[in-house]
């Protein structure tokens, strides 16, 4: 199951980057903070994972977009941690530069 949250991108975060110690292979991540643009603003810290993905996504700060997006929790040491890691972004398509001057 997906979900999307729409808003203002506020933070980014330190990207993350590491090696997998069973087949050697290289990690990233990039963390991001998005913020809605409601009455009461709400905030969610969401992952990006793999540099490709990190790349094409693109995103940059205050940029307004959609993010669709996972949650999953896992355990660790007998405490529960939540994450939201982005599937895709959607962005609205803004035409500039299309005005004309008399």
């Amino acid at each position: 199951m997906s979900y999307e949250i729409k808003g203002k991108i506020i933070a980014v975060l330190e990207q993350k980057t590491g090696v997998v110690k069973s087949t050697g292979n290289n990690w990233m991540s990039q963390s991001y903070v998005i913020e809605t643009c409601e009455t009461y603003p709400k905030k969610m810290c969401f992952d990006v994972f793999g540099e490709d993905k990190i790349k094409e996504s693109n995103i940059q700060l205050m940029e307004e977009l959609t993010v669709v997006f996972d949650i999953d929790a896992r355990e660790y040491n007998g405490r529960w941690y939540n994450s939201f890691k982005m599937k895709a972004v959607k962005r609205e398509n803004k035409t500039e530069g299309t005005g004309t001057s008399s």
